[in-house]
């Protein structure tokens, strides 16, 4: 029978969980998350078929409230892991003791149902909004990096000029949702 997306399924029960090297986790999260690893990582868990990490959830702080943030959250391309996402989750909660905390889900990429079975709720809905992409990279620059104070852009110049003339193409997402989750 076929499975559709995916060309394995395995469940949770038989795999094990426990805390990675984030530099394992940022390997893993650059080969298989479509936004590569994040910049920042606290605490990284894997889920483990025998020896082969299967699966990966980051978490780090927020860089303004300081908030913890589950940043990251990906399993291996063609890999369907039932339960994989509350093994890993409730490992991470046991081990860290966090209270609270925040993530997002992007709209061109999911509804983020995984977060409401880890017991999230939606706590606000972001308009679209931009990035940047150069033909000789591989990856979306945030609007963040591209502030004209930071690009060396002429006063007189917008950023989004400034960026077109560079050779930069301004690219609009699907909005996202935030999601909290406060331990009862």
């Amino acid at each position: 029978a076929s499975m559709g997306f995916y060309d394995r399924r395995l469940y949770a029960r038989n795999l094990h969980a426990h805390i990675v090297l984030r530099s394992q986790a940022a390997t893993f999260l650059e080969t298989f998350h479509i936004q590569g690893a994040a910049h920042s990582v606290t605490n990284a868990y894997g889920l483990f078929e025998g020896e082969d990490l299967v699966g990966v959830l980051t978490f780090g702080y927020h860089p303004r409230s300081k908030e913890i943030v589950l940043n990251r959250f990906c399993f291996q391309a063609g890999v369907q892991v039932v339960g994989g996402a509350s093994k890993l989750f409730e490992n991470a909660r046991r081990d860290m003791g966090f209270k609270s905390m925040k993530t997002w889900s992007d709209n061109r990429w999911s509804t983020g149902e995984v977060y409401k079975k880890l017991g999230f709720k939606l706590s606000g809905e972001l308009k679209q909004d931009y990035s940047y992409v150069h033909p000789n990279s591989k990856r979306r620059v945030g609007k963040q990096s591209m502030k004209k104070s930071n690009i060396g852009a002429p006063e007189d110049v917008t950023e989004y000029e400034w960026l077109q003339e560079q050779g930069w193409t301004r690219i609009y997402d699907c909005g996202k949702k935030t999601w909290g989750w406060e331990s009862v």
